[in-house]
């Protein structure tokens, strides 16, 4: 459906589309939402997991995207 609807083929498009004041690409194959995250805290190997509200679901940054995620929530979130 969001694909037919956006004409989207690839994650790097729909990136492209969101608004980056609330959408993260945490990694290579998830984008996140600011008002979903809870917390965060480290993990391994410089990465960091995920906390989200009304899931028990974690998810986990690439290394790369660790200190780039913390600056987005410190400069999105005043």
């Amino acid at each position: 459906w969001l694909k037919k609807t956006l004409s989207i083929t690839t994650l790097n498009e729909l990136e492209s589309k969101l608004n980056p004041a609330i959408f993260f690409r945490i990694n290579r194959s998830e984008i996140i939402h600011i008002d979903k995250v809870s917390s965060y805290e480290p993990y391994f190997k410089d990465r960091l997991a995920i906390k989200f509200f009304e899931t028990k679901n974690i998810l986990y940054t690439s290394n790369k995207k660790s200190a780039q995620f913390r600056d987005w929530l410190t400069n999105t979130v005043k």
